[in-house]
């Protein structure tokens, strides 16, 4: 598989841009729409782009920790967990 846009991805416009400002896509909407939810939509689709590595990262981290049998609260694998959480959170 070939890599994807370089991240993070940002928002133009209906147009979700890639690190490299290249369009990554056209989010539309119906012909006179004018809701928000079009570009909650868009949010959401580089909100989860961006988040990717980070919920990837964290993933991996919790299966280590469960076959050592290392899932208590203080574990970095719990941290990294809360991390991508706060980020979703805007807290981060």
């Amino acid at each position: 598989m070939s890599e994807h846009t370089p991240l993070p991805w940002s928002t133009s416009g209906m147009n979700i841009i890639g690190a490299d400002r290249t369009v990554v896509c056209t989010v539309n909407r119906p012909a006179g729409d004018t809701s928000a939810a079009a570009f909650r939509n868009q949010d959401l689709i580089m909100a989860a782009c961006n988040a990717h590595d980070n919920l990837l990262e964290a993933c991996e981290a919790i299966v280590v920790a469960a076959e050592y049998g290392n899932l208590s609260p203080n574990n970095s694998a719990v941290d990294l967990c809360r991390a991508a959480i706060a980020k979703k959170a805007g807290a981060a």
